[in-house]
């Protein structure tokens, strides 16, 4: 259906980007229904069934566990007896394997409440409803996490401002924080983008103690992803694109010279940053990106946000 609407089309109009949107909309709202009824299938509930609060809670934190753990809503589909299995194991897990859960308990019944008032039977339509809209906002509510994430990262911070943490305090984090999920292998950050290998001093020194984890890089990465979709995963929000967007509107287009890239921030950066600021651009014809990582625009301490460098 995708590739009917844009075949042997030379140009998109903004109908066509909202007739991609609603088409998409449509297929994430479908999949969800598809394992939705895999849910029912799997606590014995039929389809027409109309369900109590008790209940309905039961089928919405086996839906939202099997959406986080990861279990395909296909899979789901394909096999009513494997499914019915997978999803009692996934909403063991979430328990063992997702600290958070409880709040996630809590988001659901406030979006249950919201878009449900005053429901006493629940049928399959109503959590539907309830899914979708849970779909929505799941994305922006559970940015929080990451949040603490990147706090839990920050505490372990060479120096002030520059969003790198060692990779031996990276690691110590997980050995003997309680941080199971700082351990990813040197060759997965370094393919991330997210080790800072550039010490000049660090010739010699064993390699954890010479390497560095650029926090936003890491934070972004998509090992901090959760929950399964075939068209979306949810990952951590980018907290630059808003300043990215922004400058870019300031600036009326995506790419400028160092000086009106400075003007436009109305910020002092640093020199170390004008600097790397300056070297990009001579690598692009004496124009650079969008913006650089600083230190205080708006009060925002960049370097903990975005990553070095941004070239589009």
């Amino acid at each position: 259906a995708i590739a009917a609407l844009f075949r042997e089309k030379n140009d998109i109009s903004l109908a066509d980007l909202a007739a991609l949107a609603a088409l998409l909309e449509n297929m994430v709202h479908s999949e969800a229904d598809v394992r939705l009824a895999a849910v029912f299938n799997a606590l014995d509930f039929p389809l027409a069934a109309q369900l109590s609060l008790n209940e309905s809670t039961a089928v919405l934190e086996t839906y939202m566990a099997s959406f986080v753990m990861g279990s395909d809503a296909r899979e789901l589909h394909k096999n009513a007896v494997s499914s019915r299995a997978t999803m009692l194991q996934k909403l063991e897990e979430v328990v063992e394997q997702y600290p958070t859960w409880p709040n996630t308990q809590a988001f659901l019944q406030m979006i249950r409440e919201e878009v449900t008032p005053e429901t006493v039977n629940f049928s399959f339509p109503a959590l539907s409803a309830v899914v979708a809209e849970a779909g929505e906002r799941y994305g922006r509510w559970q940015s929080h996490e990451c949040s603490e994430l990147k706090h839990q990262l920050l505490q372990h911070e060479e120096h002030p401002n520059t969003g790198r943490v060692r990779l031996s305090d990276f690691y110590a984090m997980a050995l003997h924080g309680g941080h199971w999920q700082f351990s990813e292998s040197v060759a997965y950050l370094r393919q991330l983008g997210a080790l800072d290998e550039s010490d000049p001093e660090a010739e010699g020194m064993p390699q954890v103690m010479a390497l560095r984890v650029i926090v936003p890089n890491y934070i972004l990465g998509p090992s901090n992803c959760i929950a399964s979709s075939g068209y979306f995963a949810v990952c951590c929000i980018d907290e630059c694109d808003a300043k990215l967007q922004s400058l870019e509107t300031t600036l009326g287009k995506s790419k400028a010279p160092p000086a009106a890239i400075l003007s436009a921030l109305n910020a002092t950066i640093g020199r170390a940053l004008e600097r790397k600021l300056r070297e990009v651009a001579e690598h692009h014809g004496g124009e650079a990106a969008k913006i650089i990582e600083n230190h205080g625009v708006d009060g925002l301490d960049f370097p903990k946000k975005c990553d070095l460098v941004k070239i589009c």
